[in-house]
């Protein structure tokens, strides 16, 4: 019996094999969806003191960056 040979999905990497191969996660540092507001205002903090950018707080968190600022500085959500 001859084995077919397949082309691997457009999202496998070599980061993937890496993770299988291994058993260890994969995670590009992201933080979980399901954070409170209140949670993310205190990671944003956490971040900024730590000295990374709006920009890049914002990518960690899942928001944009002016939204990381308004955490960071404590302004009010106004709808």
């Amino acid at each position: 019996m001859d084995l077919m040979e397949n082309a691997l999905p457009t999202f496998w990497n070599a980061k993937l094999s890496h993770a299988f191969a291994t058993g260890e996660p994969v995670s590009d540092g992201r933080l979980p969806k399901k954070m409170t507001i209140e949670d993310k205002k205190a990671k944003a903090k956490e971040l900024r003191q730590s000295g990374l950018s709006y920009r890049k707080i914002g990518n960690i968190l899942n928001i944009n960056e002016g939204t990381a600022y308004n955490y960071v500085n404590d302004y009010p959500y106004k709808r």
